[in-house]
């Protein structure tokens, strides 16, 4: 049987979810990516005003920043969030672009890397 997986945008009706994910990947140390799962998500809303507050150029303060999009990576069938995805929606010319998707992968404690 393969799960059923899907990107859905950060939401409230995902917290309990979320904070189990950003738990289980900070208490195994390793480093976590994207970026912006490090944001500490304790304060829900707060994270989620931040996550959308980068997502167009007219909201865009720091100008080393272009609008970037985060989507989480929800398992159907557990109703587990068990990944991340930041994706670059524009590039500056002195930007280099790199890809790279990685999934939390709870049964072995430990991130997996999808495809780079």
């Amino acid at each position: 049987m393969q799960n059923s997986i899907r990107l859905v945008k950060p939401s409230a009706i995902y917290k309990d979810e979320y904070i189990s994910f950003y738990e289980d990947w900070k208490s195994s140390g390793e480093d976590i990516v994207p970026w912006v799962v490090e944001k500490d998500p304790y304060d829900f809303n707060v994270m989620l005003n931040f996550l959308y507050s980068q997502d167009s150029e007219g909201k865009i303060i720091d100008g080393s920043f272009v609008p970037h999009s985060t989507y989480w990576l929800l398992n159907d069938d557990s109703n587990k969030i068990i990944g991340a995805v930041n994706v670059r929606q524009t590039q500056r010319k002195t930007t280099e672009l790199r890809w790279a998707y990685r999934i939390w992968d709870t049964t072995i404690g430990k991130t997996k890397r999808l495809c780079i």
